[in-house]
């Protein structure tokens, strides 16, 4: 005859009943303090987190600003239009960077420039400044963020 166990001894030595209708992990007691004390460490960083989070917005910030400023640094060389374009094409990119459909289409440069509405010579500069500035590249498959 099978014996059910009717309660658990926690690693902080309380006794818990124990729910038939669950199922339940047994750690030794050196895998549940690794556990418990990556779960602390992590709740910290993520309390950290919300905590820089709720400052920046409350001194009138919001999440693009919030990325956006700290990341400045590395912009520093090209136009705030190209910066917004280059965010903007990057939910488009497939695993290999290359600009695509979700169907994994490769975009050409007329359907790129299609996608961010603009005119020739608007797309021109924006190409002529992401490329200098290596955030851009065309190669014989499309175009690939860098």
């Amino acid at each position: 005859m099978e014996e059910s166990i009717k309660a658990v001894v926690t690693a902080e030595d309380e006794v818990v009943p124990v729910d038939d209708s669950k199922v339940y992990k047994v750690y030794s007691k050196n895998e549940y303090e690794a556990r418990r004390n990556f779960g602390v460490k992590h709740f910290e960083l993520e309390k950290q987190d919300r905590q820089d989070f709720k400052s920046a917005v409350a001194d009138g910030g919001n999440y693009v600003w919030n990325y956006f400023v700290p990341q400045e640094k590395n912009f520093a060389d090209i136009i705030n239009s190209t910066i917004t374009r280059l965010v903007y094409l990057a939910t488009y990119i497939n695993k290999d960077n290359y600009i695509a459909y979700d169907n994994g289409k490769i975009m050409s440069r007329k359907q790129i420039q299609k996608l961010l509405k603009l005119d020739d010579r608007t797309f021109i500069r924006f190409l002529k400044d992401a490329k200098i500035n290596n955030y851009l590249s065309e190669d014989e498959v499309g175009f690939k963020l860098l």
